[in-house]
């Protein structure tokens, strides 16, 4: 499969930078008066995370900048470049390049709870080492199969990280196929546990444009808070270990409607910045 490569000059990517931060603290202020203004309020944060690094992830740079949008790429650094199935270094930095956040994933998507604290250490720390001396900055990180332990979350936040995302926890059609009133919808503006955030589970087939939809309308409905989704392969045919896999298609029909809720209150945001919106209130004001 092709994959399109989208590289942003200097001047273009200081421009965008520069109206991300600026729509950072304009949104800061709505999620901190959501409840009390009578202005049009930010109701969901939308987080669009695409896991495991596969090389067929580079084409959703473009799509995401002709919406004008980022996303968290969670990379397994020890994994990159290692086949054709990984994206290389070059292609993470083209991410990088227009703004898209790039967060921690471990070295080789191993499953850390059966690991020992040392080998979590080995697999967490290490690789935001990795993305660091590659001149990242990952202050998010997104566990393995979504499956985490006291110790793994522990070592996750004095490697550095400011959250750490698992694969559930939030109500889905597909998680609650018959309504769980146990489940929220969406994750909370202020996290009860910024180290074990919730997300959408949509199931390990195919994301259709109407599944997309019908999880972000069911938590706009239920906002203010934040909604994490995670893709892992885009590509046209069922995807070589098709997790989760969306048709580039149907990744543009998504980003196409996505751009059209803002006026319901709907916006998108990385990782990183829609947990900066809790974590840093008064720097940004």
């Amino acid at each position: 499969m092709a994959i399109h490569r989208y590289v942003a000059s200097e001047s273009t990517t200081f421009h965008r930078n520069f109206h991300w931060s600026r729509l950072l603290v304009i949104l800061l202020l709505a999620m901190t008066t959501s409840c009390s203004s009578t202005g049009r309020d930010v109701k969901l944060v939308v987080v669009l995370g695409f896991d495991d690094s596969s090389a067929d992830q580079v084409q959703v740079a473009r799509l995401l900048a002709s919406h004008a949008m980022r996303a968290t790429f969670y990379v397994n650094s020890g994994l990159i470049a290692s086949s054709s199935y990984y994206m290389t270094w070059d292609e993470v930095q083209v991410l990088a390049a227009d703004g898209n956040e790039i967060a921690g994933h471990t070295l080789t998507h191993r499953d850390l709870t059966k690991l020992a604290p040392d080998q979590q250490r080995h697999q967490i720390c290490d690789d935001r080492k990795i993305l660091i001396d590659h001149g990242f900055t990952p202050v998010s990180f997104a566990y393995p199969y979504g499956k985490s332990d006291a110790s793994s979350a522990t070592i996750v936040r004095e490697c550095g990280y400011t959250s750490g995302r698992t694969t559930g926890g939030l109500a889905t059609a597909y998680s609650c196929p018959a309504g769980c009133p146990e489940r929220p919808y969406v994750e909370s503006v202020s996290p009860p546990d910024p180290f074990e955030m919730r997300a959408a589970n949509l199931g390990p087939a195919e994301l259709t444009l109407d599944s997309l939809q019908k999880v972000v309308g069911d938590a706009a409905r239920r906002g203010p808070g934040l909604l994490p989704l995670y893709f892992h392969n885009v590509c046209d045919a069922p995807c070589p270990g098709g997790f989760g896999w969306v048709r580039p298609n149907t990744m543009v029909q998504f980003l196409d409607w996505l751009g059209n809720q803002e006026h319901q209150g709907v916006v998108v945001l990385t990782n990183g910045d829609a947990v900066r919106l809790n974590l840093e209130p008064t720097e940004l004001r």
